[in-house]
């Protein structure tokens, strides 16, 4: 889910993204980027786990690409 998320917030399409994923259908992308922000507003243990991930990535690939959602 985090993975979607974050390839849709660099741009990538769902079908980009679900053949990264062996090949897998955009509607399984689109279904883990809902599921992904539906856990975001839904667990404050998703939101940490995701937003030390970002900055991890930020810290150490300095990609602007990656903001916090809203």
């Amino acid at each position: 889910m985090m993975f979607c998320y974050i390839a849709r917030q660099m741009m990538y399409t769902y079908t980009s993204i679900g053949e990264y994923m062996d090949n897998r259908d955009h509607t399984t992308v689109l279904h883990s980027v809902a599921t992904f922000n539906n856990l975001m507003e839904t667990s404050e243990d998703f939101k940490e786990r995701y937003t030390r991930i970002i900055t991890h990535i930020k810290q150490h690939y300095e990609s602007p690409t990656l903001d916090q959602p809203d």
